[in-house]
Order: C-alpha cells, then sequence, then structure tokens
C-alpha cells in the first residue's frame, strides 16, 4: 500500500497552509503575489480531501445539484474522484461535464470565512484507460478505506479538468487563477 505522504509530501492532512501575503514587504510584486496565491490554492487541495462537487441537473434543467465529494489529486493537480455510476451528479456529469468543486480550509471552522477556500471550474471526465491504475493508487493512497469500493462494478474514477478557480486566502484577498495555477 502507497502511503499518503508518498502522492502529497509537502502538505498532509490537516497541516497549516501557506499565507498568500508576504507580511515583510508593504508592495509585494504583483507577479510575485499571485504565484504565492497559486501556491496557497494548490496547498489547500493537497491539505483537504473533501469538497462540494456542483453539476447542472438532469432533472431540473440548468439548476445546480451539489454533492460532498471526497477527492485525491492526480500527478498535474487535478483532483481525481471515485462516483457511482447510479449517482445524480454522475447523470449529470455524463449529460453536460461542466462542473464546480468548492474546497474549504476545514481547520477554519470556528470562522470559516476567515478561511481560504477555492470554487474551481471546469470539466469532469472519466479516467482514461491509459491513467486509471495511477488514479486508483492516488485516490487509494489518500483514501485507503475505500478500496473495496474502487473494485465494485458501478464506482469509476473521474478527473476534474480545472478551467478557471476563485481562490480566498481569507477574508478580502480574493483573485481569479487560471488552470495553469494548479499545474505548478
Amino acid at each position: 500500500m502507497t502511503s499518503t505522504t508518498e502522492f502529497y509530501p509537502e502538505c498532509p492532512l490537516g497541516a497549516k497552509l501557506p499565507a498568500v501575503a508576504d507580511d515583510q514587504d508593504d508592495k509585494p510584486d504583483k507577479t510575485d503575489k499571485a504565484e504565492k496565491a497559486a501556491a496557497a490554492a494548490r496547498a489547500l487541495l493537497a491539505a483537504q480531501s473533501v469538497g462540494l462537487l456542483s453539476t447542472i441537473s438532469v432533472r431540473r434543467p440548468g439548476t445546480p445539484y451539489g454533492s460532498l465529494t471526497p477527492y485525491a489529486l492526480s500527478a498535474t493537480g487535478a483532483p481525481l474522484l471515485l462516483i457511482s455510476g447510479l449517482a445524480a451528479h454522475t447523470h449529470n456529469l455524463r449529460a453536460d461535464p461542466r462542473a464546480g468543486l468548492f474546497v474549504a480550509d476545514q481547520t477554519a471552522a470556528a470562522d470559516p470565512q476567515a478561511g481560504a477556500r477555492v470554487s474551481l471550474m471546469g470539466r469532469a471526465l472519466p479516467v482514461p484507460p491509459a491513467g486509471a491504475l495511477d488514479a486508483r493508487a492516488r485516490y487509494l493512497a489518500r483514501w485507503p478505506r475505500a478500496v473495496d469500493t474502487v473494485a465494485l462494478h458501478d464506482f469509476s474514477l473521474w478527473r476534474f479538468e480545472i478551467e478557471e478557480a476563485r481562490f480566498i486566502a481569507g477574508f478580502g484577498d480574493i483573485r481569479w487563477l487560471p488552470a495553469s495555477a494548479f499545474t505548478g
């Protein structure tokens, strides 16, 4: 069994997230601040393991549908989702792969609006056969108890392809991030 730290060495679950602003520099370079925000957003995704997956409902066309969803990260930083073919969100994704994944810093539960959070926007697609073994290993490293679920015929791994994100590092520290911010 692969350990969680093999795939997530820089940020174990519950780890303190890096700050975006540099307190020692009153006027940080705009590029430097964007790079720090991107690093903090990646660290948030690595430190957490559950998000709110929002899909577009087929039952109520055009209406958002939210599902609590465990995830792991691919080698390139894309969230990996293990979902059932029977689930409403899977039916929604098959009809329209556009989706959102909201992830928040769970260590900020006492004051969630002061904590870091990211809203990823993109498309969720089944993991292609060529990437299935790696995706499975990464998912099980993060979620070892899912070993029996992964083996069920009805469940499959999907990859959330990030197109853009809205990152909130804390109160008033908000920015848009491109897809490229999550591959660095």
